[in-house]
């Protein structure tokens, strides 16, 4: 994870900030998406275990888990919290970024918490379910703005005039033209 963080960091501002958003976030959904089409063909479930029936799926697990880790590193792990502490106004900024680190550990405790429940379930279920998820995340970062290049007060503009100028847009559903 360390090794494959140091890129990001040290690139990023070549990079850009969605690019790897999408690009991490696509290849991690694959992971995701192939480990769990894996469990759901070779996989079972008994009361205390989760196991696949084939020796070579177990090892393309194996191998997909790490493309997925250096995956998350390269991207998510760096360029996430980049973008999403670049986006907050500078008043807010401090207050909201302690509370996104919050959320991200008590969403990491709830998946932590919950996934052997699942998977005592469903051996495939929750890598579709993170599949998918990942999957709809990638889509926002597609819709999301780039900031490479731009000044925290310019991106703060930014936010700023594209929530006044929807506000401003007529509606189609009210009738306005």
């Amino acid at each position: 994870m360390l090794v494959c963080t140091i890129p990001a960091q040290i690139w990023v501002d070549q990079w850009g900030r969605r690019k790897p958003l999408i690009y991490g976030g696509a290849l991690m959904a694959v992971c995701f998406l192939i480990i769990g089409s894996l469990y759901a063909r070779y996989g079972h479930t008994t009361s205390d275990e989760v196991r696949l029936d084939s020796d070579s799926a177990q090892w393309v697990v194996i191998v997909l888990i790490y493309i997925f880790v250096a995956n998350f590193s390269w991207s998510w792990a760096v360029v996430g919290k980049i973008y999403a502490s670049e986006i907050i106004p500078t008043r807010l900024r401090a207050k909201v970024c302690a509370v996104e680190l919050v959320a991200n550990w008590v969403v990491n405790f709830i998946v932590t918490f919950t996934a052997p429940l699942f998977l005592q379930s469903s051996s495939s279920g929750p890598y579709f379910l993170y599949g998918f998820s990942t999957v709809v995340a990638v889509v926002v970062c597609v819709l999301m703005p780039e900031t490479k290049g731009h000044s925290l007060e310019y991106i703060e503009r930014l936010f700023e005039n594209k929530e006044s100028h929807e506000e401003s847009r007529p509606s189609i559903l009210s009738g306005s033209a």
